[in-house]
């Protein structure tokens, strides 16, 4: 980005654009952009990384009149994603529980329960309905024999998927499930997640159908494993219905994988701190990070994964409102699931890591700078810039992103997130304006960029 000086007419610049920051007060940050040429497109994105909501007003000038739609020239977006998976066919599965009575009991789990205003933990008891080598489903909540049945099948459904896809493909890109409570398998919890009023959801809050709870993987300071706690996934009760059965399994096996490894990584830091160099503040994992990679690693067995297509349609209609980076505190539900989900998400394909790049990023450690540079030698900004003008450009060329309005306005925006416009007339003259914490980025693409 090229900046003049705060005094004296600019000159005319060349069909992208001429920029004078002005920033006098220390409270306010200014932008103009000169001859703007039909076709192109706007972006203006944050890199605040605090996430903080910033007021941004654009002026036009008085002659400013919007056109004619226009399609920006294509500019595709990276589409990295992992193999598609295998589906695994319909078959005769045969993992129905036939264990004797004394190999598996009933266990005792803390189970959330989702309500409008977050969860709360009940304390449940679960019978196991299914099991297989590496796998052990249990199921809580049931009130008829039927329904019990139900479970069964069901159970020993999971147990195919997670045998014969998910696990061997998970082992492979981040590694195991490591088995915290000893029991010689990774456990499944059937029963009734979400509380809330289903009839009343928008398109930007589902159901919850899976969680994974870090503090099940988390061992005290004495190295020992918090009570109740072990390598446990839990599932709603109603994906006995859901049609994306194997992209639910794999989102929350994923958080099981990064959980336990990082259990097993300070639990090693506890055992031998002079030796690991680790702390328990080292071993921290930023959640839109987690959550980023598990839709990455649900896309890669369902493409069309309905789990992430909501997520996805929420992000391209209010990317302004969809930060790459969400505070870990502070956030209602419904935005802690909604388009930041698929922003997070898109940012990584965008980085198109490898298997060792992706493992250093999760477990390197550190803020989001030092994880880039210990990934792929980056830093944050460069990446999301990257990242916003490809964005940008794919959301323009198939006619998603907004057209620029004909007369002055003003939007919210996220830091790490952005907002883009279609250029539908030559436009001779604009200015942004914002506070000076908004970091702001713009970027004018060409026709032809």
């Amino acid at each position: 980005m090229s900046a003049s000086g705060d005094s004296g007419t600019p000159e005319v610049a060349s069909p992208e654009r001429s920029i004078v920051v002005r920033d006098d007060d220390r409270s306010q940050c200014e932008i103009e952009l000169w001859n703007l040429a039909e076709g192109s497109t706007l972006v203006i994105a944050s890199s605040d990384l605090r996430s903080g909501i910033h007021s941004v007003r654009i002026e036009l000038p008085d002659e400013a009149v919007s056109g004619s739609q226009v399609d920006a020239a294509e500019s595709p977006s990276p589409r990295l994603l992992p193999e598609r998976l295998k589906a695994v066919e319909d078959e005769t599965v045969p993992h129905l529980l036939t264990a004797s009575p004394g190999e598996f009991t009933s266990r005792r789990f803390m189970f959330p329960r989702f309500h409008e205003n977050g969860f709360e933990l009940e304390m449940v008891v679960a019978v196991p309905v299914a099991h297989s080598e590496n796998v052990l489903v249990y199921a809580t909540d049931s009130t008829s024999p039927n329904e019990l049945s139900d479970l069964m099948k069901v159970g020993s459904r999971i147990c195919q998927i997670c045998e014969k896809v998910l696990l061997p493909r998970l082992k492979g890109l981040l590694g195991d499930v490591e088995d915290l409570d000893s029991d010689g398998r990774i456990s499944l919890v059937i029963g009734r997640l979400d509380r809330r009023d289903l009839s009343v959801f928008s398109a930007t809050d589902m159901p919850v159908q899976g969680c994974v709870k870090r503090s099940d993987y988390e061992w005290t300071a004495s190295g020992h494993l918090n009570d109740f706690g072990g390598d446990i996934v839990y599932l709603d009760h109603g994906i006995l219905q859901t049609p994306s059965l194997q992209a639910v399994l794999m989102h929350e096996l994923t958080h099981a994988v990064i959980y336990s490894h990082l259990a097993h990584l300070y639990r090693a830091s506890v055992v031998n701190p002079a030796a690991s160099g680790r702390t328990k503040t080292g071993l921290s994992m930023p959640a839109w990070l987690n959550e980023a990679v598990a839709h990455l690693m649900e896309l890669a067995v369902e493409e069309g994964s309905e789990n992430y297509r909501i997520r996805r349609s929420w992000f391209e209609s209010k990317p302004n409102l969809s930060p790459v980076v969400l505070p870990e505190h502070g956030e209602s539900l419904a935005t802690r699931r909604g388009g930041a989900r698929a922003a997070g998400t898109r940012f990584l394909q965008s980085l198109q890591l490898d298997q060792s790049e992706l493992q250093s990023l999760l477990y390197s450690g550190g803020d989001l700078s030092g994880r880039l540079h210990a990934a792929v030698g980056r830093d944050f900004p460069e990446a999301f810039t990257a990242w916003i003008e490809s964005e940008a450009a794919d959301l323009s060329y198939r006619g998603v992103a907004a057209s620029l309005p004909a007369t002055s306005f003003d939007f919210q925006l996220r830091g790490t997130a952005f907002h883009c416009f279609r250029v539908t007339s030559p436009l001779r003259w604009l200015r942004i304006t914002s506070d000076d914490r908004s970091d702001l980025i713009v970027r004018v693409l060409k026709v032809d960029d």
